[in-house]
């Protein structure tokens, strides 16, 4: 498979003559005065951590004491940019780009303040940070025996794309079974592959929907032949973290580099808990804390704090009215738990970050071919989205029968905001997740 690049630390070159008279004439009709604000400055812009798949990118420029620089269109091709600029306190760098309809993305933004003295060279970084993406879905059952993941903008399905194994390089549809999907900082799309057979990666990257062929961040072999079902991105610390869900399994992990770490085992079940141990979802937030469903002798919520020594890493544990417990989102300041076979009222639980309990919601349907407001199925995973909803895949439990699907969305911890989309099935706007019947 080909290689692609990691990261990226650029810096773009404004090649618009327009805008560089701009520049020249604001340079020409200011006299430098050094060391203080009366004149302008020589200023190198330059930004960092930058997305694939990008359509555009503008700059806008502003101060409480000068006029708004209009934003300005910068190639995506180009490497770098300096600019006179006129000198004084807190001079704004706003970056925004703008995606190709094939990226995850949909909003991708980066800020930077600076002091511009007069006369004097200044070097300006600016950080940019993933906003907003779009929804990426695994529907791991979709054609017995593989599956495909599934792109739309929104809960209306909007854009929807799909892709199934051999759209990605797979030499078989049936050696894909993505269970779980989630983003680094700059986009790119990790899918764990549940297969469990020799040969397909456990673990891939795509840059976007465009790509026909992944990066393989875990081999068949690190997990001994095994499928992935789960994975969680720590892009603080720039790790992934991973499970297969077999009983007593360790959660691997590997840092993204570049170049990619090597794999590293926390026998969970063995060092912590002195039983059997099995992973059906992880998170983790900002501080590098795990948070991971146990579903294997009993149904736990874990907060795992790597940093600390075998047999003392499990910190708080959660267990109370859980039943077949799926995944974990870190929302905020809390953590939320699908909880699948939930009783009425608790098929979502959500905790503090202490693992305290915080609030309950959402019951079966009353009527099951037409769910209404804070009616669940059976929530799963949650899908790997960042904007201002919640999203999660729900399902009818295995063997059941008629098979229901939805995907529902909702804005906070109490499940205000319900919205569901898609039915059962193979076509567009349908899904079969994870079972059928």
């Amino acid at each position: 498979m080909n290689n692609k690049n990691d990261r990226m630390s650029v810096c773009f070159l404004l090649a618009f003559f327009g805008i560089i008279a701009f520049f020249v004439l604001l340079s020409s009709c200011s006299n430098s005065t050094p060391g203080g604000y009366s004149g302008t400055a020589q200023t190198s812009i330059a930004i960092r951590d930058l997305p694939p798949s990008i359509s555009s990118i503008t700059l806008t420029i502003s101060a409480d004491d000068m006029e708004t620089i209009p934003p300005i269109p910068i190639l995506p091709t180009e490497t770098s940019l300096t600019v006179e600029l006129p000198a004084g306190p807190e001079r704004l760098f706003e970056m925004e780009i703008t995606p190709t309809p094939e990226s995850v993305f949909l909003r991708y933004y980066g800020s930077a303040t600076e002091d511009l003295v007069a006369g004097e060279e200044a070097d300006v970084t600016i950080p940019m940070e993933l906003m907003e993406t779009r929804l990426v879905i695994p529907d791991a059952d979709h054609y017995a025996p593989g599956g495909r993941i599934v792109q739309i903008d929104d809960m209306t399905g909007a854009g929807w794309v799909e892709l199934d194994g051999t759209d990605l390089g797979f030499a078989a549809d049936s050696e894909f079974v993505p269970y779980d999907i989630d983003y680094d900082e700059q986009g790119r799309i990790y899918i764990a592959n549940n297969y469990a057979s020799t040969g397909p990666a456990r673990v891939i990257r795509i840059d976007s929907f465009q790509d026909t062929i992944y990066d393989e961040i875990v081999s068949e072999g690190d997990v001994s032949g095994s499928g992935v079902n789960c994975i969680a991105i720590d892009s603080v610390n720039n790790y992934i973290y991973y499970s297969t869900g077999g009983a007593n399994w360790p959660i691997y992990r590997k840092s993204l580099g570049p170049p990619l770490g090597t794999q590293e085992a926390f026998n969970i079940g063995s060092e912590e808990l002195s039983n059997y141990f099995q992973t059906t979802g992880l998170s983790v937030d900002s501080d590098g804390f795990l948070y991971i469903v146990n579903t294997d002798a009993g149904n736990y919520v874990h907060k795992y704090d790597i940093s600390l020594p075998a047999g003392s890493r499990i910190v708080q544990t959660y267990s109370t009215n859980l039943n077949v417990p799926w995944d974990t989102l870190v929302f905020g300041d809390y953590i939320i738990v699908s909880n699948r076979d939930g009783a009425a009222g608790y098929k979502f639980i959500v905790l503090d970050k202490d693992m305290n309990f915080i609030n309950n919601f959402g019951s079966y349907p009353a009527v099951p071919a037409n769910p209404v407001d804070n009616e669940f199925y059976g929530p799963e995973r949650f899908v790997a989205v960042l904007n201002k909803k919640i999203t999660v895949v729900d399902e009818t439990v295995p063997f059941v029968s008629p098979s229901y699907n939805q995907l529902v969305s909702f804005d906070d911890i109490y499940g205000n905001g319900w919205t569901s989309f898609g039915s059962t099935g193979n076509g567009i706007g349908q899904f079969y997740f994870y079972s059928t019947c």
